[in-house]
């Protein structure tokens, strides 16, 4: 009995000292939040973070301060990183799959879930890229959807993810434009090679020679040079960590390695970035694999306007307007045609009408992967424009 008592006063004393520990602990962890400065970007997450709001009358009387001002304490939290990953390691090890819409997959892969567009979306799109091929009938006007890793990789995807729509609304997508435009089918192409390494491990983009592959199904579309000039392949980084590790917070242990891709017979080139004023000599930017986000090496990210003038010789001027997955698949377009524009909508916001007539433009090919085409609204406000 007294040995019983005994053992009840030391269970106690041990939860005392563990809950005076925690406190302890809680207590530090407020005051260094307190001292500690405010981030202004988290680099895991390839993100802008919430800065501490203004404190209005307005805001108080709306809840809108209440709400940023939690935002803003959650992203400035010390430790939030570190927090964020043990949690979501935990849940892994209990056997959750499903992370942010990021599942968990086979061989360390992290794979992106894909949203189906509501009609309205989807008729919002259709209509504003045909009448947008109808404003341009004397251009030759393209169209490569790329399905994300979602789409192809389905084997990588863990039992219990459902099976992914994202090829048959890419189809239909296809199906639902003018005939007058023509469309690429990288599906097809890319199923071909799925046991090679097309998407990162740890991104949500295709890799260089996933690009590669989407350049190679636009080449007969697009009627573009037969003969397929030696290339070769270098590795740039091995380090790569992108953005959805971050976002689902586990397989920290797991890396890409990045490639760009060069052929002997490369023509020289001169890479303009309009806003930034800035000129350079190839589309590769190496100051960017001193970075986390290593897949910048294309063209620094993305930019509003870019102009790439090459000296092979052809009459034919391309205009690309493009989401990121464009920035890896247009350094393979450069040995084709005498200039390449590049506009990204979600940046831009000029007349795109006066540029084409500026440029001289004689193709135009949508570039898009289908997650970021499907949910993004700019591009449509600016084909109107």
């Amino acid at each position: 009995m007294a040995q019983r008592k005994e053992e009840g006063k030391k269970r106690r004393r041990i939860f005392i000292a563990e809950g005076i520990f925690f406190l302890f602990f809680l207590i530090i962890l407020a005051g260094v939040n307190g001292i500690a400065p405010d981030r202004e970007s988290s680099e895991l997450e390839n993100r802008t973070l919430a800065q501490k709001p203004k404190v209005t009358l307005e805001g108080i009387k709306s809840g809108k301060f209440e709400e940023q001002f939690e935002t803003y304490l959650s992203d400035q939290a010390v430790g939030r990183d570190f927090f964020k990953m043990l949690q979501s390691n935990i849940q892994y090890m209990m056997g959750k799959r499903l992370f942010n819409d990021i599942y968990a997959g086979a061989d360390h892969y992290l794979i992106q879930g894909f949203t189906s567009p509501t009609k309205k979306q989807w008729e919002e799109k259709v209509k504003a890229v045909n009448q947008f091929q109808k404003s341009q009938k004397d251009c030759n006007v393209y169209f490569l959807l790329a399905p994300t890793a979602i789409g192809i990789l389905e084997d990588k995807l863990p039992k219990q993810a459902p099976k992914s729509e994202q090829i048959s609304y890419i189809d239909t997508f296809y199906h639902s434009l003018s005939k007058e435009i023509k469309t690429i089918d990288a599906v097809n192409m890319l199923q071909k090679h799925k046991e090679e390494p097309i998407y990162y491990k740890t991104d949500h983009h295709w890799t260089t020679l996933g690009a590669y592959y989407g350049y190679k199904s636009a080449k007969e579309v697009m009627d573009l040079k037969k003969k397929e000039p030696k290339r070769t392949f270098y590795t740039v980084a091995n380090d790569f960590q992108g953005t959805l590790t971050a976002g689902a917070g586990i397989y920290q242990d797991t890396y890409d390695t990045v490639e760009i891709s060069e052929t002997k017979e490369q023509q020289p080139m001169i890479v303009t970035y309009v806003e930034e004023q800035e000129k350079a000599v190839s589309p590769y930017k190496e100051e960017a694999l001193k970075e986390h986000d290593k897949y910048q090496v294309f063209f620094g990210g993305n930019h509003s306007l870019i102009e790439i003038e090459t000296a092979v010789d052809t009459e034919r001027k391309l205009l690309v307007l493009k989401d990121s997955y464009g920035n890896s698949m247009i350094p393979f377009l450069t040995e084709d045609f005498a200039q390449i524009t590049i506009v990204d909508p979600r940046y831009y916001y000029d007349s795109l009408s006066e540029l084409i007539k500026q440029q001289g433009i004689t193709d135009i090919l949508f570039l898009y992967n289908a997650n970021t085409f499907f949910s993004d609204t700019s591009l449509k406000e600016v084909l109107q424009s």
